[in-house]
């Protein structure tokens, strides 16, 4: 844990690095992109790529590690939650912007690791270590944590960790003679949960009879047509919605336990 924050590991860092280009591009340029993407029909291909060229650098990747962006979010909230917002539905935006902005290096990828130092780790890696060791009384430590040893690398040039497009170079040519190659070369493998399959099987009736209920519409959050796009998208193998649907059956069963008892 830590180590794709400190030495630039996550494969996003370097998809973001490919995308930097479009930052050289003028201003009202790419606001008439994001303009044209904003009036594309939902299901339009590229209409999501388009928007996130638009933007600036920090913006850009906030919104890309966003399963509801901002111009998801436009038609995933009914007008009655938007009118009660006034328009004001970035807040978390703005405080993953505050983390970003305050790293002035130079190179917007340092921006991207701190911000993911101060909000992806703490709030979701760790959280998942620290419950499940935890759960079965055993003291869990980081040592790529270390204080001392993040005092260390943060202040080792980014060109170290993202060289080119290869991640974690300098912590991969540290560890060779030690870990072999196939393995600290392979591709990526993040430590997930088989979410697509549960919402393609064993989740699949569920999740539509929880979305379509009268008690999960009437909280009036929700653009009923849009959350029938979404899985009629997804049963029909159009677009995958995994991840989406399951952050609203989430919420669903989260009010439904913590807030309607």
């Amino acid at each position: 844990d830590g180590g794709d924050e400190l030495f630039a590991g996550y494969t996003r860092y370097a998809i973001d690095k490919k995308r930097s280009g479009f930052a050289s591009l003028p201003s009202f340029v790419r606001k008439g992109v994001q303009a044209v993407s904003e009036q594309l029909p939902h299901g339009a291909k590229g209409r999501n790529y388009l928007y996130n060229a638009s933007l600036d650098s920090n913006d850009r990747y906030i919104d890309s590690v966003s399963h509801f962006n901002k111009l998801r979010r436009k038609s995933l909230y009914s007008n009655e939650f938007l009118s009660k917002l006034n328009g004001n539905f970035a807040a978390a935006e703005n405080v993953f912007q505050a983390f970003a902005e305050s790293v002035e290096t130079g190179n917007p990828i340092d921006n991207l690791l701190y911000l993911d130092s101060k909000t992806y780790l703490p709030s979701d890696i760790l959280v998942k270590v620290d419950r499940m060791s935890m759960a079965t009384s055993l003291e869990a430590r980081g040592p790529l944590l270390d204080h001392k040893l993040i005092e260390y690398v943060v202040g080792m040039p980014t060109e170290l960790k993202l060289k080119g497009l290869e991640t974690k170079y300098i912590f991969k040519k540290a560890m060779e003679g030690i870990v072999p190659h196939e393995i600290l070369y392979r591709e990526k493998q993040g430590f997930g949960v088989p979410i697509n399959e549960w919402i393609n099987s064993q989740l699949k009736d569920r999740i539509r009879e929880t979305l379509s209920e009268k008690k999960t519409i009437e909280r009036g959050y929700f653009d009923k047509k849009y959350i029938e796009t979404i899985l009629d998208e997804h049963h029909r193998n159009r677009r995958d919605h995994s991840y989406s649907l399951w952050i609203l059956l989430m919420l669903e069963l989260w009010h439904r336990e913590f807030v309607d008892n």
